[in-house]
């Protein structure tokens, strides 16, 4: 079952909470050079995304950061940073718990990244921010540092909740866990995932429906790519896609 925050929020929460947002990183670039604000504003596209209906993870994506960033650059202390973020939303329960999840995400830079990402498997609302944050990092010309740190992380919480998280998109975790594969380990999950498909069930003429959007087409034909095979799938929507055979399901057989 997902979890809903059940918080309540007003448009003009929104538009506080984001002018507070952009008050906590004024004058903060990036390493790209970027303003800093594009982060958490494309953080909060990315929860938008994966979970349309959870307007306290779209708000706490907003803040992620800014009890970390803020404190002796645009505000005087930590204490001074929540009292904005409270002045932001009307109601104080939700005020709240926007900031409890937004101190669960502020962590020690010197500290375990494992640990502290495992320690957010109980707080679902933060646990979302946290792999959006994550899955906008990747997208952003990580390091192989980087991308190492954050695979032993995400491999460490699956070790502990034994698979995907509790109350996390199943899409949400492959489209991230995804980004942390090299090409050669990926090549050889999808290798793997083919030979244990029954041989020659795709073919050319067949019905499919695709695993991930639930589409219905027709394979008009069939191909091998460099690490994978591919259909080539007219959908019942009438667009046609280049899709790996793994990701299809035989309705009807030619």
């Amino acid at each position: 079952m997902i979890f809903i925050a059940m918080a309540t929020f007003t448009r003009e929460d929104f538009e506080d909470v984001y002018s507070t947002a952009r008050m906590a990183h004024m004058g903060q670039k990036r390493r790209t050079g970027a303003e800093y604000f594009t982060h958490p504003s494309e953080v909060r596209n990315i929860v938008r995304k994966y979970y349309p209906d959870d307007y306290a993870a779209q708000m706490v994506a907003l803040l992620h950061d800014s009890l970390e960033d803020a404190p002796g650059s645009t505000v005087s202390s930590i204490e001074e940073m929540e009292s904005f973020i409270r002045g932001s939303i009307g109601d104080p329960a939700s005020g709240q718990e926007i900031i409890d999840a937004v101190r669960s995400l502020t962590h020690d830079k010197g500290a375990d990244y494992g640990s502290y990402v495992t320690s957010l498997l109980g707080n679902p609302l933060a646990l979302r921010v946290k792999l959006s944050d994550m899955l906008h990092n990747l997208s952003s010309s990580p390091t192989d540092r980087q991308k190492k740190k954050y695979e032993d992380a995400l491999t460490i919480a699956t070790d502990t909740a034994g698979g995907i998280p509790t109350d996390i998109s199943s899409q949400h975790w492959n489209d991230l866990t995804s980004l942390t594969e090299t090409s050669d380990k990926r090549a050889l999950r999808l290798l793997i995932r083919e030979y244990m498909e029954p041989v020659s069930t795709i073919e050319k003429g067949c019905t499919v429906r695709c695993t991930e959007t639930g589409r219905v087409g027709i394979v008009l034909e069939k191909r091998r790519g460099a690490d994978c095979m591919y259909a080539r799938v007219l959908w019942d929507t009438n667009e046609t896609t280049l899709t790996e055979t793994v990701e299809l399901q035989l309705v009807k057989p030619a």
